[in-house]
């Protein structure tokens, strides 16, 4: 069985160097957020804060731009992982895997491989 317990920080108004915190103090190690969020995490200097405990951090929600992802790795060492999925709970459906081939951008032409179909047919790959 596997366990995971949920952090959940609310707020009135998102500011950066209030959550940044929140990484150390309660050993956050998987964050997902909508990629506006990691916008204004890399205007912060990322090195103030202690990151270390962060192993995954997904985006959901919008579409993203490249230069978030590369500034984020940059600063972290983390890859972004896109992530489909119900945004109450964080669950995703679709995801890009750790371990697995991860492009240098995000939502670009994410693949979706239909596994089996009702009419039989062989199973294609699919392309947004």
């Amino acid at each position: 069985m596997c366990e995971a317990v949920v952090f959940v920080y609310d707020f009135d108004r998102f500011h950066a160097d209030d959550i940044l915190p929140m990484f150390k103090k309660y050993n956050v190690t998987s964050f997902c957020a909508p990629p506006t969020m990691y916008r204004f995490f890399i205007k912060e200097d990322l090195s103030k804060y202690d990151l270390s405990s962060l192993k995954y951090a997904c985006i959901a929600g919008e579409a993203f731009n490249p230069e978030v992802f590369h500034q984020f790795y940059k600063a972290t060492g983390i890859k972004l992982m896109e992530g489909f999925g119900q945004t109450e709970y964080k669950c995703r459906n679709v995801f890009n895997a750790p371990n697995t081939h991860q492009y240098d951008y995000i939502m670009e032409r994410p693949a979706i491989k239909l596994i089996s179909s009702l009419s039989g047919a062989d199973p294609v790959l699919l392309y947004r």
